[in-house]
This record gives C-alpha cells, sequence and structure tokens, in this order.
C-alpha cells in the first residue's frame, strides 16, 4: 500500500488517537517514520512536552487510522505505546503495574530492548531536516505566547530577549522540501539565536520517539468492498505450524516481503511462546 502510494505527498501523515485524563478521545494528524527495524511496530516522533506524551503515560494505548486515496484503503492499527525518552523508556519495561507488556514484554523481545529502541531514536534523529529539528528547540507546547514572562523563556532558549513571540511560530517541516524554505528557517533561527540541536549530536531531551506495537489491524479496500481484521496472538511453536492462521501474507502491512509464510508466522519469538497473525473476513 505504501509503495503503491508513495509518490502522493502526504501519504506518510496518518491520525493518532489516545485517551485524555477525562476519557474523552483524542486525535492528531502524525507523520510515519518507518516501521522499528522490520518488524510490525510502527514509529513516529513527538515532543516530550506535549499533551499525547502525558495521555501515553496515563494510558500507553493508541490506535492509527491510515487513508491511502490512490488504492482506496484504510487501515487502523491499534495496540500499546511505548515513549523513548533520552534518560529511558515509559512505560517502564520494570514496571509491571504499566502493563502493555503482558503478550510484548521487553524483557524477552529483543526488538524493544532499550538499548534497540535508544538507537532507533537517535538514529531518526539523524536524518530529520533542519525545521524539523528546530521545533525541539521551541518553547513547550500549548504554552501561551503571551504569557508574562515570555522573554525569561526565551532567554532559556537562547532567544534574544524581549523578542516577539509572533515571530517564533512553528515552521512546517513540510518546508524542508523546498531548499529555499529550509535556508530561511535557518536563517530565522540565526537572527533570533534559537540553537539547531545538529543532526550528528545526541538528540535534545525534548525529542522522543514513539513506538506503537500493533497487535490489532483493521484492513478495509474499498475498490474490492472487503474488510478483514488481523490480530496477533502467541502460541507454542507445534500449534502455528499445524495452525493454517499462521499462513497469512502481511506483506503490505509489515514490508517484510524477504520473508516467506512460516518465517513471517513465527518471527519475533518470545522465549517458549511466538507470535503469529489470525486473519478473518468480516462485512465492512
Amino acid at each position: 500500500s505504501l509503495d503503491r502510494n508513495k509518490h502522493l505527498m502526504y501519504s506518510r501523515y496518518v491520525q493518532l488517537a489516545t485517551v485524555r485524563e477525562d476519557n474523552r478521545p483524542s486525535n492528531r494528524t502524525v507523520v510515519y517514520r518507518g516501521f522499528l527495524n522490520d518488524t510490525e511496530n510502527i514509529t513516529f516522533i513527538t515532543d516530550r512536552r506535549s499533551q499525547k506524551v502525558e495521555e501515553l503515560r496515563r494510558r500507553p494505548y493508541g490506535e492509527i487510522c491510515w487513508y491511502f486515496p490512490e488504492t482506496r484503503e484504510q487501515y487502523r492499527f491499534s495496540g500499546s505505546c511505548i515513549v523513548v525518552h533520552s534518560d529511558g523508556v515509559e512505560p517502564s519495561c520494570h514496571d509491571s503495574s504499566s502493563s502493555p507488556w503482558n503478550s510484548k514484554s521487553c524483557h524477552t523481545d529483543p526488538s524493544l530492548a532499550p538499548s534497540v529502541l535508544s538507537g532507533a531514536r537517535q538514529k531518526i534523529w539523524s536524518i530529520l531536516s533542519d525545521p524539523g529539528r528546530a521545533q525541539f528547540s521551541w518553547p513547550a507546547p500549548r504554552l501561551p505566547k503571551d504569557i508574562g514572562d515570555f522573554g525569561s523563556l526565551s532567554e532559556d532558549l537562547g532567544a534574544a530577549p524581549g523578542s516577539d513571540p509572533e515571530s517564533e511560530t512553528a515552521v512546517s517541516e513540510a518546508a524542508a522540501r523546498n531548499s529555499k524554505e529550509a535556508a530561511k528557517v535557518r536563517k530565522e533561527a540565526e537572527e533570533q539565536r534559537i540553537t539547531i540541536v545538529p543532526a550528528e549530536a545526541p538528540a535534545p531531551d525534548s525529542f522522543s520517539l514513539v513506538v506503537l506495537c500493533v497487535d490489532e489491524v483493521d484492513h478495509v479496500q474499498l475498490f474490492e468492498n472487503s474488510r478483514t481484521l488481523y490480530k496477533l496472538a502467541t502460541n507454542s511453536a507445534s500449534d502455528i505450524k499445524e495452525d493454517a492462521n499462521a499462513d497469512v501474507d502481511l506483506e503490505d502491512v509489515s514490508g517484510s516481503s524477504a520473508l516467506n509464510k512460516e518465517e513471517k508466522a513465527v518471527k519475533g519469538t518470545t522465549m517458549r511462546r511466538e507470535k503469529f497473525w489470525t486473519s478473518l473476513e468480516v462485512h465492512p
């Protein structure tokens, strides 16, 4: 699906839903940053000070809705979320009370090891554009622009004291697609003395990686008027080989076209239990 829609600039934009403290839904657009090391887990980035991080800290679950207009397909990916910071991972792998870790324990899944997650965070930081990296040096999200002590906040960020808060508004990362716009961002940052952390430097504390550990997929194909539900399950190796559902091919979802069906069925072994996808065709 991604390959067939990659010529569309907005094909990488997805909707992420979480739950607010008052139990109301919270939704926003995020940018798909790839699957985590050829697993089914989806990555995107966020500011550590954002509302979504607070929501995931309380309820570490989310759902992504992803529509591909060229092929008229909709994917809904749901599962638990891991937020990777400069100083650790939330929820803690060692905190049993946090638990989206029952079936996907980071104690046993090497793809979710803290060192692997930290490396993925730094790698994504290193390939961000200048405008993309600049936004992590700005004031905290949702901070009013006209608060009385904005000058002190600007000083903390390296900006000129008393500078016009309107001049420090975010410039979309999409501007990086145009070299003139990217150059403009760098010039404005220099004039305002806002530091853009270099790509080769350690990612700042404000930069966090979010990993959605997918365990359910709802795939709707409007051209074919079909809908298929996939669910990640665990079982013993012997049961997997006997289970016809273990042959489900999720090439378009996981991107793991190099794996044969048997390898896909047992990919992601956790101790003696192995993960596999089951499928069910339902009415749209």
